[in-house]
């Protein structure tokens, strides 16, 4: 077993620096553009989600305080407006979804491209293996 003394291992800020150094790349060269256009896609779609949940806690409130006073017309205008709000939920946690797996997806074969080139550039597997 190692000492602490004889094992450096590299610090948590100095492997996330190293990271984004090797991983970064994704947002600087060919795939810049559609690595900034899901980002800021899944973005809009935190905010949008933050706004849809907004307004379904004014649902909320509006809906029981209509079956509080037992008011029959203002709970039906209360249960159609939850119809397109329970739309935008649904449909922003899929588009959130499907951006985020896409973007990691389109990332991870950046990044294994970028590693198989550096490997097999210059010979390098060949002086891994002898």
């Amino acid at each position: 077993m190692l000492s602490s003394e004889t094992y450096h291992s590299p610090g948590e800020r100095q492997l996330l620096l190293r990271f984004w150094k090797s991983a970064g790349g994704f947002w600087k060269g060919k795939s810049a553009g559609w690595a900034w256009l899901l980002t800021v896609l899944l973005i809009a779609t935190v905010l949008l989600q933050l706004l849809t949940q907004y307004y379904l806690n004014f649902w909320n409130r509006d809906f029981f305080n209509a079956i509080e006073r037992k008011d029959g017309e203002e709970l039906l205008r209360q249960a159609l407006r939850f119809i397109p709000l329970a739309a935008a939920s649904l449909s922003l946690a899929v588009f959130s979804v499907w951006g985020r797996m896409t973007l990691q997806r389109r990332w991870r074969a950046w990044l294994s491209d970028e590693l198989y080139r550096y490997w097999l550039g210059q010979d390098r597997f060949v002086r891994r293996t002898s």
